[in-house]
């Protein structure tokens, strides 16, 4: 493969008497908001070339912070994905040598890997032009023989394919185990760490280099994979079809005379923002701080009803509206309503049509008529990958409690402790369709109100696991943030919230079906949840072959 751009050289590879060690991070700043006050923001490809830092919101520091309660720990995690920001510490060992421009037998090798050997549905059904966005922002990494790719435990951040060389995969089965249990051998053309491009959980292997070569891998980035999938069946960001629900609630503390600009699309509102936020940058005052402005993003709008209603906000708050609506139907409302003269009170209507001038001019100019709606990949997009893609970010939304207005939407939810795996199941089923919510009981927390609502409670399962596996997941997570001692994982704080755990479930669910997590990886758990489902008629359960993850 040819070298388009050679990266700074890194070494993330610890010193060599300590190869599997800890890191506390390096970085506790809290995530500041970019300026203009922008409700998306867009993630570059760079994220993907440079080494990684790891940033923690306020919550998040003062949860891991000496004697860290799991109430702690939840909320921190809540306020992580509220800013944007995660608290993983990206544990991936070995030189990044340079982010690749794939030969076509290259790419066509690395293509067929994902599609087969990933246990990552959503690659195996990924459209053509999806695949060539994803091998975009492929990187290549190498370890000497004898080094580690990653260690049981670290926070994994990346899958890799092994493009040459030999592994050697083992696992610590228990924590008072001293040595490490061998699992398999790996070569050229196997993927490993296939688990961190849906979550941050602790890596369950360790993997090294061994033979007579060191090892090369191709690596996929989870922060490039969600992009991706995020963006997927746009093309140029105008989707007609697959939707992608954003939050139009940011909150303006400090900013109250802050000026709104409205972007509408019936697609995902991409081109639409992203020509906006391009003309703001003609603007320099914009980013002093002396105005401050506010982007809301209305994606997929579709009913007439959606186009009075963002009108009449915009009317409320003197907002500019930007849109790019390809439907006949309701573009014309819009039309209509920047022509309605306002009434009593009322600030007039200001908007950009950002596509009628230009495609008006291209029927003169052709000879011809437009189509009503944008040409998308998602035209080639099967529905079960639609579904999938829909399920996924669903589930993203609604994990560790978060939007729980959002559970009557849920297929299933899942209730459990904090460190129980509930995140990295959630996403496991998300990828056979299923829009998963999750919860974690925090004790001497009430749960949200919609808990008790029995057609939710009809959706839910109960995660149980033991007070021991339970203390050796969460000392293990404690490590990877640097800290040796903590009451949040001790076994007696583990014990004592299982107790409260079946409390919990007495009071609030006693006939909802319970799986024990205790022993089984996630696919092991994942088929015990359809073994469930299947039981509700919602799907036949199948059977997953191990991984490493």
């Amino acid at each position: 493969s040819s070298v388009v751009e050679t990266m700074m050289a890194f070494q993330t590879v610890p010193a060599a008497s300590v190869p599997c060690s800890f890191a506390a991070p390096t970085s506790l700043e809290g995530s500041q908001l970019s300026s203009g006050r922008a409700s998306r923001s867009s993630s570059g490809l760079e994220h993907s070339l440079a080494p990684s830092s790891t940033t923690l919101g306020p919550l998040a520091c003062l949860a891991f912070s000496g004697g860290c309660a799991a109430a702690h720990a939840t909320s921190a995690r809540r306020a992580r994905r509220a800013a944007g920001t995660t608290a993983s510490r990206p544990a991936g060992r070995g030189r990044l040598v340079a982010v690749l421009a794939l030969s076509a037998e290259n790419a066509e090798t690395l293509a067929a890997c994902l599609r087969t050997e990933s246990d990552v549905l959503i690659l195996r059904d990924l459209p053509e032009e999806g695949m060539r966005r994803m091998l975009d922002g492929v990187a290549a990494v190498d370890v000497e023989v004898g080094q580690t790719l990653f260690c049981q435990g670290d926070i994994g951040d990346a899958m890799y394919v092994v493009k040459r060389g030999e592994l050697s995969v083992r696992k610590r089965l228990t924590a008072d185990d001293e040595q490490d249990t061998y699992v398999a051998s790996l070569g050229p053309g196997k993927v490993v760490g296939s688990l961190a491009l849906l979550c941050d959980d602790p890596r369950t292997t360790t993997v090294e280099a061994v033979g007579n070569e060191r090892a090369e891998f191709w690596k996929l980035s989870r922060e490039h994979f969600m992009n991706v999938i995020a963006s997927l069946g746009t093309d140029d960001g105008e989707d007609d079809t697959c939707g992608v629900a954003l939050d139009n609630n940011i909150p303006l503390d400090g900013f109250d005379d802050a000026k709104s600009i409205f972007i509408v699309s019936d697609g995902t509102g991409t081109t639409c923002l992203n020509s906006v936020e391009l003309a703001l940058k003609q603007f320099n005052i914009c980013y002093q701080g002396v105005h401050s402005y506010e982007l809301k993003t209305f994606s997929h709008v579709r009913d007439t009803q959606e186009i009075t209603e963002i009108c009449r906000r915009a009317r409320a708050e003197g907002a500019l509206v930007v849109y790019t609506l390809m439907r006949p139907e309701v573009r014309e409302v819009m039309q209509r309503q920047v022509k309605e003269k306002p009434g009593a009170g009322e600030q007039p209507l200001r908007a950009v049509d950002l596509w009628e001038p230009m495609l008006v001019q291209l029927e003169g100019l052709l000879n011809a008529k437009r189509t009503p709606e944008v040409s998308s990949q998602a035209r080639r997009i099967s529905e079960p990958f639609l579904k999938m893609v829909d399920a996924i970010d669903y589930t993203q939304r609604a994990d560790d409690g978060a939007k729980p207005e959002l559970w009557a939407e849920a297929d299933l939810i899942l209730l459990g402790l904090s460190r129980a795996g509930k995140t990295p199941l959630s996403l496991f089923l998300a990828q056979r369709g299923f829009k998963v919510a999750n919860y974690p009981i925090v004790p001497g927390e009430d749960p949200p109100q919609e808990l008790s609502d029995p057609s939710i409670q009809e959706k839910c399962i109960a995660l149980l696991i033991s007070p021991e596996r339970l203390h050796n997941v969460r000392n293990e997570r404690m490590k990877a943030f640097g800290r040796t001692e903590s009451n949040y994982a001790s076994l007696q704080n583990c014990t004592k919230e299982v107790n409260i755990l079946k409390t919990f479930y007495a009071r609030y669910g006693p006939r909802i079906p319970r799986v024990d997590v205790t022993d089984g990886g996630v696919e092991e758990n994942a088929d015990k949840v359809l073994k469930i489902l299947k039981q509700r008629g919602l799907v036949e359960a199948g059977a997953f072959s191990p991984s490493v993850m």
